[in-house]
């Protein structure tokens, strides 16, 4: 396919796209706004049944995947859509991977240490969902740097990494490329303020928000912990979790909610110094509740998940204009101490994270610069820039140099080898015993 074609674009978020909205389906919806721009678009959500109207785009929903699959030259697509409809992988379409979130590393860590039979088979098929996207795409999206040499290592064990895409170009941007998330226009800060009135804070008061889920591979604990030392000497300090319950009827809440309600209830902070929004908030009106915060905060383990991540919520915080404080580890953390965005605190350290908000909330002054380098920072990752890989990709679509490989055959597990005296007993049978010795000395 030529720039010169119309190209049909069809979106596809596994996450369910309305009023609420988790990450993967802000990301189709913004995937969609860029991309139409050039090209025809239409978004699929493969978690629902039925088609609705949103932000002047027609959603369609699992109902429509044949009709919709045909209709489309490129399908741009994240998580199991291919497992689930495994015939799209064969149907000729232009395949783009949206690869930002590693969901098996996400799934090993919901599974975690003590798990069963069924939950390591479930782990089993999530890897195979992922080697089939890696198997069959024709072009791939991911969120940072780090996380390319991550699925550059990955694309090398599929034998993605050949002599066809090399002559195709040798950094292999044309096979995979970074398209971090992004941020809509600045916060309107006029919005009608909804966090403070929530939980009846008192005008001095300082307020820390969490914006979003609360998930195994995040470590709300210390946090809480911390907030529990700074509460002797800075009562004032509150501390909001923007969401407990997902969007997404099929995401059970995490057992690290339970646990996390049950240490503030501990620590006699429940209520009074940490609050827990039961709710995810509206998309829209999201703002409101940033706009009403000090400082966005986001702490989580030294595990191989935070290591390739990257939390989408600390966009939300760019976009609000928040300083940010975050765990090290992962390429936000390189980027707010690069950039001077706000503080990095080490791992499972609750002194640490006390310190660390103490200093941005009472050093004066400090939070006044480091928003100036939050204000230049929203232009970096307006959506128009981190999505324009893809838009370029599909003003001029086509298939991968080494489509037309059998990757079935190549990436095919080898046969168990046989026994070492099952072969020596057949060479013996067919050649004798100087066959054997031959054999044994090659």
């Amino acid at each position: 396919m030529t720039s010169e074609a119309a190209t049909n674009v069809l979106v596809v978020s596994g996450e369910p796209i309305g009023e609420t909205r988790a990450g993967p389906a802000v990301r189709a919806l913004a995937i969609a706004d860029q991309v139409s721009r050039l090209s025809a678009v239409r978004v699929l959500s493969s978690a629902v049944l039925d088609r609705s109207e949103h932000s002047g785009y027609t959603v369609f929903s699992r109902r429509d995947v044949k009709e919709q699959v045909a209709w489309a030259d490129v399908i741009v697509f994240q998580g199991y859509f291919l497992t689930e409809f495994p015939w799209v992988a064969h149907s000729r379409k232009i395949l783009v991977v949206d690869l930002y979130a590693p969901f098996q590393l996400e799934h090993l860590l919901e599974i975690g240490e003590s798990h069963s039979p069924k939950e390591l088979k479930e782990f089993v098929q999530t890897v195979a969902s992922v080697n089939w996207q890696l198997q069959h795409g024709d072009y791939f999206l991911c969120a940072s740097e780090k996380q390319r040499d991550f699925w550059l290592g990955q694309l090398a064990a599929m034998g993605r990494i050949n002599p066809e895409n090399l002559l195709a170009g040798a950094d292999f941007k044309h096979l995979i490329d970074v398209a971090p998330f992004g941020i809509d226009a600045p916060l309107d800060t006029q919005v009608e303020l909804s966090l403070r009135k929530q939980i009846k804070a008192q005008p001095e008061d300082k307020i820390l928000i969490w914006g979003g889920g609360i998930y195994e591979w995040f470590d709300p604990l210390n946090l809480i912990r911390a907030m529990a030392i700074l509460k002797t000497q800075h009562p004032e300090v509150k501390l909001f979790f923007l969401a407990v319950h997902h969007p997404n009827q099929n995401v059970t809440v995490s057992p690290t909610v339970e646990e996390s309600i049950a240490l503030a209830q501990e620590l006699d902070l429940l209520e009074k110094n940490v609050f827990f929004n039961q709710n995810w908030v509206p998309f829209q009106d999201r703002g409101a509740f940033f706009a009403d915060a000090n400082i966005g905060i986001s702490t989580h383990g030294d595990h191989i998940e935070s290591r390739f991540s990257f939390r989408t919520r600390m966009l939300d915080y760019i976009w609000a204009g928040l300083p940010i404080i975050a765990s090290e580890g992962d390429a936000f953390a390189e980027l707010i101490e690069g950039r001077s965005l706000g503080k990095v605190v080490e791992f499972g350290n609750p002194e640490a994270i006390a310190r660390a908000i103490e200093q941005l909330l009472f050093t004066p002054g400090l939070i006044e610069t480091l928003k100036v380098n939050i204000n230049n920072a929203q232009k970096e990752f307006s959506w128009d820039v981190t999505l324009a890989p893809l838009v370029a990709f599909c003003s001029s679509p086509h298939k991968a140099a080494d489509a037309h490989y059998n990757w079935n055959k190549v990436t095919k597990q080898p046969s168990r080898p046989r026994p070492r005296w099952q072969a020596a007993r057949q060479i013996l049978t067919e050649g004798g015993a100087k066959a054997l010795f031959r054999k044994l000395v090659q």
